[in-house]
């Protein structure tokens, strides 16, 4: 898929019309069933995986996987309602640009393994 930076911002196209924003997209709307009027909140903290699946019994909750490519077919009708949803204000996305040139590209690399990056991270 190619970028069109009529939609959205470069930045955006990498990010929330990038494969992170369509797995995000389609696990909540696919997998997760989200519903209208439901809110969801993402967490940055790191959570264990797997070894707390007793949980999800306790919570009733379940745990499924997605691959994105499985919905390479709507790939350019989610591009269009992506940045609808962002223009209203249905979708917010974090990005976290770092000013500099390519000889700044390790330290901003570093910054994702330290976790000081919000969204994101992009060397402009």
């Amino acid at each position: 898929m190619k970028i069109d930076t009529s939609l959205a911002p470069p930045s955006t196209c990498l990010g929330a019309l990038g494969m992170p924003g369509m797995t995000a997209y389609f696990g909540l709307l696919d997998v997760g069933a989200l519903q209208d009027g439901e809110t969801v909140y993402n967490n940055a903290t790191p959570v264990k995986g797997p070894s707390n699946y007793l949980s999800l019994l306790v919570r009733r909750a379940r745990m499924e996987g997605i691959v994105v490519f499985d919905y390479a077919r709507r790939y350019p009708q989610t591009a269009q309602d992506i940045p609808a949803r962002i223009g209203a204000s249905r979708i917010k996305v974090k990005e976290h640009v770092v000013s500099g040139s390519t000889d700044d590209f390790p330290e901003a690399l570093q910054m994702l393994f330290r976790g000081e990056n919000v969204g994101n991270l992009e060397l402009a």
